[in-house]
């Protein structure tokens, strides 16, 4: 209704112009008539035409206005990189969804909060004046930098986290009672400190055909053998088209009361050339559960998930059309469930009950042919023998005679008959397959077999791209084909099917020329889908799960597409467009969803097709991307070569964006390496870059990493005014993962600054976030400084629940730096429970997990952590030589608080060994390093060494 009003005020506008631009033009060019009678009547009625046209468009520039306004802050991105991706990403016409601002369900943080005195925060109004001035911002004014505070312990960055003071730990634990993060052991019922993630309950059996008839006796000897201690497998075997799909549907909805947490169907693929891989069949079953999980890419590991996500639950699975054991062993529940398995193959399976299912007896194909064909009559008999009785054909004879009016069912039988005895078909079910093939047309034919492509469901637009029609009609093609049952469709999803013997009847039947058309087609849609996943995910809020299940339905299909793209591109150019462009449709979505080492393959293959089609832009993309997956991976050798790559590309074509995006990529990886100059100096080029172009989101993600480097050197209190401008930036733009990383941030400055409440309080939020979009790397770096946090306040059982729970999501994406940093803080929670062999041993894994990753930060932490525990069991003297291993790593990356953490702690090693004098000068050097960057323990150290200089002045 809308945009009719909006054609209508339009066309009068027009129109009213038109009018008033004839008054004046007409006399000129002589057509005014005589003496102007044509223009008379115009004269006349101006001032009415004037008021009409200046209120038609003061209500279209109203409306226009309105429109402006809602959209603004939330502009989608198939709009913005529109410039980016210019003619090079080949997709079809994907109708960008409408931006939809997501609710926030907490109270949202404010970065110019007030003290309880009612003055604004020191820090915030740090921020507020930095931000005025729109100075750079990797060093803060003196005048603008809070007084050092006057608590006695904080938190550090990523994996240098504190050693809490008595004094500090008492205030802490205060507000963890007042705000608990974690569930706590009491008798009282509190408030859980970490959002629940959602119980998913997975309902996905297709519904029953009501056309289903007979196998009673086999239906109730299948459910009394399940009632059998011994039996946790049904398995069902038999020749195509016999029934066992039909049958073990209909079972496993009679057992859906008896296994309330999951009934899950899986199409094994089994009877064709290209079985379901275990892994992904595994994948999908994960993902039901954990649709936001990020799989290992080891078989071995997702197995070990696979069976962790199953136990203890009561799941039905339907494994429908199994290869062999070997496909099937590894998807079978543990106790407590059961498995229903159909198989064309005979497989022999421990703990289970197997039917040979034969064809239908005479009498159950008579009852089922006059089910579905009434007008059968004295046919049924000879028509249900031609089909072989078997269920399949008998579906399919009834779909050809109904589906052809005019046909009289005499003559399909004698062409059925005719069929068979020409010797062309071995089998009735190919008889009858070709009866109705015979029966659609040349034009309906040519449509069906093009279906033969697909591997798995699909929905109408896929039917539609791939007839290049559009989905109007393509829906009346379908209808045709269903009447005839030569496509199954699911009642409750609308999504169709082809069986495999109709799919490989189809393939057979195709040429070269037709099934390259239709493989190219298949993967243009697919392309074109994965964008549209994509741009979902970007909207956020309700959007944002909308897209990753769009991902997790067709993610079949849309491998499918990218093999066939990346085999084809270098001899078909529409192949190579494709494969160039499958990586950039799905930016977001494949991040969350992908493994590095996956992300990797498609990278490659569409950085080799960039250049074929010699496409520099879209190189130095595909070079960014390869190298944040190597980033991921730590591999930073290889990272710091793409992304150099990738700069000297942009330079030479002068693209600003991937300048930003390999500068950033390479500030990233120099912070791993602990290079925190260089990494700062990258930063800060990334965010003069977005500043230039106005590109709030590089710009928010530029603070946000550089926050992160100068926290990590110990500068909370700039740390923190850069986060806080972050977060309000990501939340203009409506960036919530972006959101999450400044919320995170800004829970370690705070932290850091001596206040536990509030720092937990954004920690929280900062889960939350990453919970809700997926964002599995930023929910173990989340749980990592929760379970920080809580070790240091005396909290084990909490943090180590936090921790391990971080650990486990580290090694599910290969993520290698959170990994050290939860073994780092599950050493650091054992030491501080007093089990130090156990924090020793953890400490000693992140010490090993950082040399292999380069990451010489980490690798400085946890030769500290390993340090504090030796000294603690009596070798101070190994503590020492250690101690000063980490001071020299320390020294060589600049970073000063890692240098003031060694300092203190060798000084309390050397005081134990004796050496007084040394222990003073230690954390005299320390000290220095603690006031420089203002930090809280400057107070403890400052009283140690009164204590030690026997109340001397420090």
């Amino acid at each position: 209704m809308k945009r009719w009003i909006d054609i209508l005020l339009a066309s009068v506008a027009m129109g009213s112009f038109s009018l008033i631009v004839a008054r004046w033009v007409l006399p000129v060019m002589g057509l005014a008539g005589v003496e102007g009678e044509l223009v008379k009547p115009l004269a006349r009625s101006m001032p009415a035409i004037m008021t009409v046209f200046a209120l038609t468009i003061f209500v279209l520039g109203f409306i226009m206005h309105r429109h402006g306004r809602k959209v603004e802050p939330r502009v989608s991105r198939l709009v913005d990189e529109a410039e980016q991706w210019s003619d090079e990403f080949m997709i079809g016409h994907v109708e960008a969804p409408r931006n939809v601002d997501p609710g926030i369900d907490m109270m949202p943080y404010s970065p110019f909060d007030v003290n309880d005195d009612g003055h604004m925060d020191p820090s915030a109004w740090v921020a507020e004046k930095l931000f005025e001035t729109k100075q750079p911002i990797d060093v803060l004014p003196a005048d603008l930098i809070e007084p050092a505070g006057v608590i006695e312990d904080a938190a550090v960055v990523s994996g240098s986290f504190p050693r809490v003071t008595a004094n500090f730990r008492s205030r802490a634990s205060k507000a963890f009672e007042d705000r608990p993060i974690l569930p706590v052991e009491s008798n009282h019922e509190v408030k859980p400190a970490m959002p629940a993630p959602k119980v998913i309950r997975p309902h996905q059996l297709p519904p029953q055909l009501p056309e289903f008839s007979g196998r009673k006796f086999e239906k109730a000897e299948l459910l009394a053998a399940r009632k059998r201690p011994d039996v946790r497998i049904l398995a069902l075997q038999g020749m195509g088209g016999v029934g066992k799909t039909t049958l073990a549907v209909m079972i496993a909805h009679t057992l859906v009361a008896d296994y309330p947490d999951a009934q899950l169907y899986i199409d094994l693929r089994g009877a064709g050339n290209l079985p379901l891989p275990v892994a992904d069949a595994q994948a999908m079953i994960i993902r039901s559960f954990l649709p936001a999980a990020r799989l290992p890419e080891k078989e071995t590991d997702l197995g070990n998930m696979y069976q962790a996500v199953l136990s203890g639950k009561r799941v039905l699975l339907l494994l429908d059309n199994a290869a062999n054991a070997h496909q099937l062993m590894p998807l079978l529940p543990p106790e407590g469930s059961i498995s229903i398995v159909t198989s064309r193959q005979h497989i022999d399976l421990k703990d289970a009950f197997t039917r040979q299912l034969d064809v239908l007896p005479g009498a159950e194909a008579r009852e089922m042919l006059r089910r579905i064909l009434p007008v059968a009559g004295d046919y049924a008999s000879r028509l249900a023998e031609l089909c072989g009785r078997l269920p399949l054909a008998i579906r399919l004879a009834a779909g050809a005679v109904t589906g052809t009016p005019g046909l009289p069912l005499k003559d399909y039988v004698q062409q059925l008959d005719r069929i068979q005895k020409s010797g062309r078909v071995l089998r009735p079910i190919d008889a009858v397959l070709e009866t109705s093939y015979d029966l659609l047309g040349d034009g309906l034919q040519k449509l069906w077999r093009s279906l033969g492509v697909f591997t798995d469901t699909f929905d109408i637009a896929a039917a539609a791209s791939l007839w290049h029609v559009n989905p109007v009609h393509a829906q009346g093609m379908m209808d045709r084909l269903l009447a005839f049952n030569l496509v199954d469709r699911n009642r409750l999803s609308g999504r169709f099917r082809l069986h495999d013997l109709m799919s490989r009847f189809a393939d057979d039947r195709m040429t070269d020329a037709e099934r390259s058309i239709a493989l190219h087609r298949h993967a243009a849609h697919y392309q074109s889908v994965l964008h549209e996943a994509d741009a979902f995910y970007e909207q956020g809020g309700e959007f944002l799960k909308r897209g990753l299940d769009l991902l997790d339905l067709e993610w079949h299909n849309i491998q499918v597409g990218q093999v066939w793209a990346a085999m084809r591109s270098e001899n078909d150019r529409a192949a190579c467009e494709l494969c160039n462009s499958y990586p950039d449709a799905g930016k977001y979505v494949l991040d969350l969803r992908q493994h590095p080492r996956e992300r990797i393959r498609w990278s490659e293959a569409a950085l080799a097709a960039s250049r074929i089609l010699k496409r520099r832009k879209a190189i130095g993309r595909h070079l960014v991307a390869l190298g944040d997956s190597y980033s991921s991976l730590s591999e930073v050798d290889q990272a710091i070569e793409c992304y150099e790559q990738a700069l000297q590309l942009s330079h030479s074509i002068h693209d600003r964006t991937d300048e930003a995006d390999a500068l950033s990529g390479l500030g990233k990886v120099h912070f791993i390496c602990g290079e925190f100059d260089k990494a700062r100096e990258y930063h800060n080029a990334v965010l003069e870059i977005a500043r230039r172009m106005g590109d709030k989101r590089r710009e928010a993600i530029g603070l946000g990493n550089l926050a992160e480097t100068i926290l990590a050197v110990g500068e909370a209190n700039n740390a923190r005014a850069i986060f806080e401008h972050q977060m309000k930036l990501a939340r203009r733009i409506g960036d919530r993962r972006t959101e999450s990383v400044a919320l995170g941030g800004l829970g370690l400055s705070i932290l850091t600054l001596g206040d536990p409440h509030k720092a937990l309080d954004l920690l929280n939020q900062q889960l939350t976030i990453t919970r809700e979009i997926g964002d599995r790397r930023g929910e173990a770096g989340a749980l990592c400084c929760l379970g920080h946090a809580g070790a240091g306040m005396n909290l084990h059982h909490q943090a180590v629940t936090c921790l391990e729970q971080a650990l486990s999501i580290s090694r599910e994406i290969a993520d290698k730096r959170h990994e050290a940093a939860a073994l780092g803080g599950l050493g650091t929670a054992y030491f501080l429970n007093g089990d130090i062999d156990v924090g020793h041993q953890f400490f000693e894994q992140q010490l090993q997990l950082a040399r292999e990753t380069g990451d010489r930060r980490a690798e400085s932490v946890a030769m500290i952590g390993m340090s504090e525990a030796l000294n603690a069991d009596g070798e101070a003297d190994r503590a020492a030589e250690l101690l000063r291993d980490a001071l020299t790593v320390a020294r060589q990356i600049g970073d000063i608080l890692g240098q003031a953490n060694a300092l203190f702690t060798l000084a309390l090693a050397l005081d134990k060994l004796g050496d007084r004098n040394q222990a003073v000068s230690q954390a005299r050097i320390a000290l220095e390093f603690y006031e420089f960057v203002e930090h809280p323990k400057a107070g403890t150290i400052r009283r140690m060494l009164i204590e030690w200089t026997n109340g001397s002045v420090c």
